[in-house]
């Protein structure tokens, strides 16, 4: 058990008597909804459907929940507060913080429930920021058995396959469309990606339920992602953190490397990827160099990722930030993919962090993935040639809009009910004047673009 819910699980062993310890009421269960069954996406990621999902917590699991979340970020509603310093340079940013803890919750959805799953509140910038200016709209996440420790009955409950559910809060983005977006962009130019839908929140702290807004949906890669792509059987699935997500050699350590589906910390594959970037025959011998990194690594859809990538010009990412990606060695190919996470902040205009240039010149050596590749002539053509597609073919400025207006449609009356205290947005002019500034930098960074290959 991770250490840091020991007090948690005292403390509901406080709350419950050993009879109800064992035997916790699941009057809803069925093996299709409840059950562990093959994920079903259509049920939970459909395109033309709205998600609502209703959480019940009691008020002293909440407060517990406050509190555990406050002595990481600090204060809620406390302003004034600094935010963490800009750094205008291309010198890394590396994070590594830890996570509120999990309280035991209900689900609601579609009229059936879900018992003692566990909740919390995630993120860095979008739950630090939101929480010391007052505001409930924070991410969220949900694991449906992360108490049948404690809960036998529900050991191996699910939602519609689903052990894990994570909900982004469309921090900083008045159409709420933006991470959608860039999943779906991905996805069509072939990247491996999570799925996305839109789910409307309201959650009962004990004090009467209210409405928490729209959220993005994320499927979680090391939960049904992987195996949706990939096939069943599972292979070493890493989610890195702190200096380790530079993978710069020398600096990978366990700790924030763990293997992030058993906590395994045997991490040969991560440390023979990195060996090999490093090789003496990258300068001197460059086809085989190319042959031995291609016979682990699937550098052809990094290359294509670092080309949709700066296009959407998501920053917070590997190359500025350490954090948001995934390492997922496939089972049958025994090679390592390159997995993206969290695109909340794509199409990000003003930014702290200087933008990547399209031809990555910018780049520092703290990047090896990025900065060994895009040195090497061949690869850095391959490149170029990502771009290229990744601009005519899916970046297509009037078929981009096109999609804005449909994902927007789908969301736009639940949006605009949103209220204060609980949403980011400040007005429903500011929505429609920020969509429509949003299709014209599209626009203006597709024409970009296309000087960089023309």
């Amino acid at each position: 058990m991770n250490k840091k819910n020991i007090s948690l699980v005292l403390l509901i062993m406080l709350f419950v008597s050993c009879e109800e310890y064992l035997s916790v009421d699941v009057p809803d269960w069925s093996e299709s909804t409840h059950g562990t069954v093959d994920p079903n996406s259509l049920q939970l990621f459909s395109q033309t459907s709205l998600n609502t999902l209703q959480i019940s917590v009691e008020s002293d699991y909440w407060e517990k929940l406050v509190e555990s979340t406050s002595s990481l970020v600090g204060t809620f509603g406390l302003s004034g507060m600094q935010p963490p310093p800009s750094n205008n340079s291309n010198e890394l940013i590396t994070i590594s913080a830890p996570s509120p803890d999990f309280v035991p919750v209900t689900i609601t959805y579609n009229g059936i429930k879900w018992y003692k799953a566990g909740f919390r509140f995630k993120g860095n910038s979008s739950l630090h920021d939101s929480w010391i200016n007052g505001i409930w709209k924070v991410p969220l996440k949900l694991n449906f058995s992360h108490f049948g420790n404690i809960y036998k009955k529900i050991d191996q409950q699910r939602f519609y396959g689903y052990n894990e559910l994570s909900f982004s809060s469309n921090f900083k983005d008045p159409s709420q469309v933006r991470e959608k977006l860039a999943y779906e962009l991905m996805e069509e130019f072939g990247i491996p990606v999570s799925k996305t839908n839109f789910a409307k929140i309201f959650i009962d702290n004990g004090s009467g339920e209210k409405y928490y807004g729209v959220y993005t949906l994320v499927e979680v890669v090391e939960d049904a992602m992987i195996k949706r792509i990939y096939g069943p059987t599972i292979g070493n699935c890493y989610k890195p953190s702190g200096m380790s997500a530079t993978l710069q050699k020398g600096r990978v350590n366990s700790y924030e490397l763990s293997e992030s589906i058993t906590g395994s910390t045997k991490i040969s594959d991560v440390e023979n990827l990195i060996d090999v970037l490093y090789s003496d025959t990258r300068k001197s011998k460059p086809d085989e160099w190319r042959q031995e990194l291609e016979s682990i690594f699937e550098v052809d859809l990094f290359l294509k990722y670092l080309a949709a990538n700066t296009i959407i010009q998501n920053w917070d990412a590997y190359g500025k930030s350490s954090q948001n990606y995934y390492l997922y060695q496939i089972p049958a190919t025994k090679k390592i993919v390159f997995i993206p996470w969290d695109l909340s902040e794509s199409f990000e205009i003003q930014t702290l962090y200087e933008n990547h240039k399209i031809d990555q010149s910018n780049v520092s050596d703290n990047w090896p993935l990025i900065k060994f590749l895009i040195a090497d002539t061949v690869y850095y053509d391959r490149y170029k040639r990502f771009v290229k597609q990744f601009n005519e073919s899916v970046f297509e400025p009037q078929k981009v809009a096109n999609r804005i207006d449909e994902l927007y449609n789908v969301i736009k009356s639940s949006i605009l009910v949103e209220k204060p205290g609980y949403t980011h947005n400040n007005s429903t002019t500011a929505i429609s004047e920020y969509i429509n500034q949003l299709k014209r930098q599209i626009q203006n960074r597709n024409i970009e673009v296309k000087k960089f290959y023309q």
